[in-house]
């Protein structure tokens, strides 16, 4: 064996590069994990080669294992390691029982494996018998995960008692409430006010479901607190929504470690004759509607605020609902609340329809589809324009119906009012009159973009030596709906690695129908950049 495997940093080091990028991975901040992102086949293999390792060597066997226990999605892991667990068949289901008492050794295994374990990413085990969890319970002296520190909950049951620990600092409860018959859990507010008094270095804290004001008020002990998410039903399951007043609102603003606030659905803002200063807030998501969200801007200090998101509630029923949110006084009072409660350092603006322009697991922007009846809408978008570009900006995500479509006149102003700008996603509808000097007004006027999306036209592409040869330093971009037609696939590609030779990040629309011209296109600029390599190798060599 090599020196270097003995030192037990390095050997954790090269542990922590088995896991792919399939790996279990907690939500982001606002987001909603509802199925297990990773690939079964990788992780198996992932998981057996931990697994080898642990059984080669004596020196391997504590780091490997640890590793191999540092993430797991479900308890029957853990449960298996008791002798009288038994799979048999019970009301014509198959489950998992006890058929015999659990021994003090088969405890002590328990809390051997289960003391590995860091992140918790829980999906409900219904073959698992409720009395195996509270035998289980029963026995155990001590929290059940002593050392957990990250914890995302899909459902709920008998066994979410087992999972509260002192060491938590990120919890994310977003049960699926349709499972049950009835509208908020008991079990989930004992949860929730079990984790409230228990685990005091709470960082992370998002919940789906309703909580009663005593819970709320608790929050308040959480010091560390850094991110809170209310997110609940924006579609009429739930009927109660959790009621967010002047003095819960006051309550978080004097937290000074919160840092991030994400609502979204049923939450109902009373903020009457309120003025509440969230001065350490660098980041606050919502998704509901423009009316609703004004009075929340209007009666806050945001002068801390570095990005906001609002993101339109789910599912219009009629073109009255959708009319209304495009009403110009809504949207100036929005702006206009915006420019004065804010400050300087106020730099990112996200507007999206149900939540597309947040950001997924990925890193980048969803992109959702415009319902028919914003076609009806398409004439009373531009208060929205002209009050948008008196924001300075550096990044602007826009993935709502703000824009029926873009022109010349628009970009120009989007040159003159962000000439810092990193970040441009402007979706919409229908392409508009951009063509591709667009590209070029871009690369010559803004040198801080890094990452731009917006859909132009394609038949006026110029002579490629009447297109500057720019080093631009763009590493995204997304034409999304462009049209494009074969014969012009390859003028369009060498005109944009003459703008943006650094381009890494190429997409566009995957199911649109110039996907495949798209396709071909940008398979051609990663080969435009390896010449240009072996080029500049050549000349440096000679």
């Amino acid at each position: 064996m090599h020196t270097a495997l003995l030192n037990q940093d390095i050997f954790l080091e090269i542990l922590g590069h088995l896991w792919t990028q399939y790996d279990l991975q907690f939500p982001e901040e606002g987001g909603i994990t509802d199925e297990r992102r990773f690939a079964q086949y990788d992780r198996k293999i992932t998981r057996s080669t931990l697994l080898n390792l642990a059984l080669t060597c004596h020196a391997f066997t504590e780091g490997a294992l640890d590793e191999l226990w540092r993430k797991i999605d479900k308890m029957l892991y853990l449960l298996r390691l008791l002798s009288g667990l038994r799979l048999v068949r019970k009301h014509n289901q198959l489950r998992y029982i006890l058929d015999r008492p659990i021994l003090d050794s088969e405890l002590a295994l328990l809390d051997k494996y289960a003391r590995r374990v860091r992140t918790l990413i829980y999906y409900p085990e219904g073959n698992i018998d409720p009395w195996v969890y509270f035998r289980v319970a029963q026995g155990m002296k001590k929290p059940f995960f002593p050392l957990l520190r990250d914890l995302c909950i899909t459902g709920y049951g008998p066994e979410v008692a087992l999972l509260v620990s002192p060491s938590l600092l990120r919890v994310h409860a977003m049960p699926y409430l349709e499972r049950c018959g009835h509208e908020n859990p008991p079990v989930m507010w004992s949860f929730f006010d079990s984790i409230l008094e228990q685990a005091p270095d709470m960082q992370y804290l998002h919940f789906g479901f309703s909580i009663p004001e005593r819970s709320l008020d608790c929050i308040s002990k959480l010091e560390n607190l850094r991110h809170v998410g209310i997110s609940q039903d924006s579609v009429g399951r739930l009927k109660t929504p959790t009621r967010l007043d002047s003095t819960f609102l006051e309550t978080l603003a004097h937290m000074r470690c919160l840092s991030s606030m994400y609502f979204c659905g049923l939450v109902d803002f009373s903020l009457e004759n309120s003025f509440v200063d969230f001065c350490s807030l660098t980041k606050l998501t919502i998704t509901s509607t423009v009316q609703q969200v004004v009075p929340l801007l209007q009666s806050g200090k945001w002068f801390g605020l570095e990005s906001f998101t609002l993101a339109f509630a789910e599912g219009y029923k009629s073109l009255q609902e959708l009319t209304a949110d495009f009403e110009e006084a809504s949207w100036h009072a929005f702006f206009l609340a915006l420019r004065q409660n804010t400050g300087q350092q106020f730099k990112e603006l996200n507007l999206g329809y149900d939540a597309t322009c947040c950001r997924d697991g990925s890193g980048r922007y969803g992109i959702g589809r415009y319902p028919d009846t914003f076609r009806l809408v398409s004439d009373i978008r531009a208060p929205i324009y002209a009050d948008l570009l008196k924001l300075n900006l550096t990044k602007v995500n826009i993935a709502y119906a703000a824009f029926w479509s873009l022109s010349p006149a628009h970009m120009r102003g989007f040159i003159k009012a962000w000439p810092d700008i990193e970040e441009l996603h402007i979706f919409t509808p229908r392409v508009g009159t951009l063509d591709f000097h667009a590209l070029i007004q871009v690369a010559e006027n803004l040198p801080h973009l890094e990452s731009l999306l917006f859909s132009f036209r394609t038949e006026n592409v110029p002579e490629l030596n009447a297109v500057p040869s720019l080093s631009h330093r763009l590493v995204s971009l997304n034409v999304w709906a462009s049209p494009l037609v074969k014969p012009m696939h390859l003028s369009v590609a060498r005109g944009l690695f003459k703008l943006f030779p650094t381009i890494c990040d190429f997409e566009y629309d995957p199911d649109g129908p110039y996907a495949p011209t798209w396709r071909r296109a940008g398979a051609i600029i990663p080969f435009l950049q390896d010449s240009a390599r072996r080029n500049q190798k050549t000349l440096i060599s000679t």
